[in-house]
């Protein structure tokens, strides 16, 4: 802990009184969830927390110490709602008369200005004041030194609002923002990018259990359910803390959902929506707590041998290394482009993302995802596939998926998918590479995945793509499609994987770069195992008697 936050610990612990959930005013000693906090701090900081861990009352006592010791700061508080600012400002206050009763015969303070939402320290022209996110032009004009932004995800418009206030705090300047979390909306959005990034905002998560209240005596004949023993195995929980959960889900008239937004486990859990999911959370918490952490983050390079380079800031998360004589599925979803949230000021864009699934065992090893050019996406893919035993690929060849797939054919990758027309009498394979989503396919691949999920027959090992299944919601007209500011690259290219699991996978004879057949009709040549025409043109792989059925792409 920095000397500085050392300072504002000891001056808060020795000053300030603060009054506990029971009621009682005593001395305002830090919990364990505010000291860890509060030593992380940068500066720029983004807090999701559970519920009444305290840290609105450490940012608090944080903004009336500088208030009391800097000349000239200017601090100010913000909530969704004129009654909840107006009781944190009270907070403020109470420190204030706390510092009063210290010293009774000299005080270190004196207001020159006190109303109901603004307070003046004559001693070093220090200011602190409140505001409401109703009002839309709160921060237009001022200078803020330290902002504290309470329960962001509840406010109405919090981009005006939070435009506005940013630009009223200079270089140097504080900002903090805590907030429990309120569906997938406009904090979502800035909680996902910072979290990537970790720019220009630092995120913060507080899970329930770090907060040592949230535990109970244990009650006689008290028997864990498989689900509890998951989780405590996950979180390394103690009964004690099983027990309260238990007692505060019921209290929540057994709404687990209601439980998991305000006394999250982890980001995904926070992050809840009241859409109509494809999936049970039920179903998906199970898969949560299958989820580990990636043997390592970072990009496959070279070029024979193949190997995987470390790097914090890379693509790929690989959960198993390939293994000699399995088999790989890719399934992959391409960016279009498009902007994922309107409204949103950094316009963002979708991701593209490929998952890649051992055919010999339904593990997910390896997922790739972030913003590329398709071409660029297309020259990854084939170093990944390769790196995967030359694994079947299957790029979704809606709108700019063309370019990858043009890209691997071109570079010769020799196991490709081919699109294949279902709700025929006979489904049939076409000639044209690539997977196609429509509304028929798109169903097709939900149902056959429910179904391995339902089976446990799949393993997820990836947070971020279990996180984005549980914010895959059906619509009011029953389409299927993240839920309104989240994303659904994770899902549809792990739904495309899973499909590929029962495709049959290529075989290659010959030189692996091109062969002739000379006893083959029609004067046909193959390249790593499709045929192509004289003219240069692939042929429908289930048919080499030379008909030129192929639709070009």
């Amino acid at each position: 802990m920095t000397t500085d936050k050392l300072f504002l610990k000891k001056f808060v612990e020795k000053l300030f009184y603060v009054v506990n959930k029971e009621g009682v005013t005593g001395d305002f000693h830090f919990n364990d969830v505010q000291n860890r906090l509060l030593d992380a701090l940068s500066g720029q900081d983004i807090v999701l927390k559970s519920r009444q861990q305290g840290i609105s009352t450490l940012f608090l006592a944080y903004a009336t110490v500088k208030f009391l010791t800097i000349e000239n700061i200017r601090c100010v508080v913000i909530a969704h709602e004129a009654k909840v600012t107006q009781r944190l400002f009270d907070k403020v206050k109470f420190f204030l008369e706390s510092v009063n009763k210290r010293f009774p015969g000299d005080k270190p303070y004196e207001l020159k200005y006190n109303s109901r939402s603004e307070i003046v320290n004559i001693n070093n022209n220090s200011t602190f004041y409140i505001g409401t996110a109703g009002q839309r032009a709160f921060g237009h004009g001022d200078t803020i030194n330290l902002l504290h932004i309470s329960e962001l995800s509840r406010y109405q418009n919090p981009e005006t609002l939070l435009s506005g206030l940013l630009q009223a705090v200079p270089k140097g300047g504080q900002i903090f923002i805590e907030t429990t979390a309120n569906g997938y909306n406009y904090f979502y959005r800035l909680w996902e990018k910072n979290r990537l990034k970790q720019s220009p905002f630092h995120t913060h998560f507080l899970p329930w259990f770090e907060t040592k209240e949230y535990s109970m005596p244990v009650p006689t004949l008290f028997e864990i359910t498989e689900e509890e023993t998951a989780i405590a195995k996950k979180y390394n929980l103690k009964k004690e803390q099983l027990s309260w959960r238990r007692w505060k889900i019921e209290q929540l008239n057994g709404d687990i959902d209601r439980f998991n937004e305000s006394f999250p486990a982890n980001p995904e859990e926070a992050f809840i929506t009241s859409g109509n999911n494809v999936w049970s959370n039920t179903l998906l918490r199970q898969y949560m707590l299958g989820t580990v952490k990636p043997l390592g983050v970072g990009n496959i390079i070279g070029y024979n041998p193949l190997y995987f380079d470390e790097n914090e800031k890379g693509y790929i998360k690989i959960f198993k290394e390939p293994q000699e004589f399995h088999q790989y599925v890719i399934g992959a979803d391409v960016s279009e482009g498009k902007i994922v949230a309107e409204g949103d000021s950094e316009h963002e864009t979708d991701y593209s993302c490929a998952q890649v699934i051992d055919r010999n065992t339904y593990e997910q090893v390896a997922v790739w995802h972030g913003r590329i050019d398709p071409d660029q996406f297309g020259r990854q893919l084939e170093t990944l596939g390769r790196y995967y035993n030359n694994a079947l690929i299957a790029v979704e060849r809606n709108a700019v998926g063309l370019t990858p797939l043009i890209v691997l054919r071109d570079l010769s990758y020799p196991n490709l998918y081919y699109r294949e027309l279902y709700g025929l009498i006979a489904d049939k394979r076409t000639p044209e590479l690539g997977w196609v989503t429509d509304r028929h396919t798109k169903e097709l691949i939900i149902n056959d995945a429910t179904h391995l999920l339902r089976e446990k027959r799949l393993t997820l090992y990836d947070e971020d793509t279990v996180a984005e299944m549980m914010s895959f919601v059906r619509d009011s007209n029953g389409h299927a499609s993240a839920s309104s500011g989240a994303h659904d690259d994770y899902v549809m290219a792990y739904l495309i994987a899973c499909k590929m699991l029962t495709q049959p996978m290529a075989t290659i004879k010959g030189n692996p770069i091109e062969r002739h057949d000379s006893e083959s009709k029609d004067g046909l040549f193959f390249m790593n195992g499709v045929a192509f025409n004289q003219q240069g043109m692939p042929i429908d792989p289930d048919n080499f008697m030379g008909e030129e059925t192929f639709n070009e792409f």
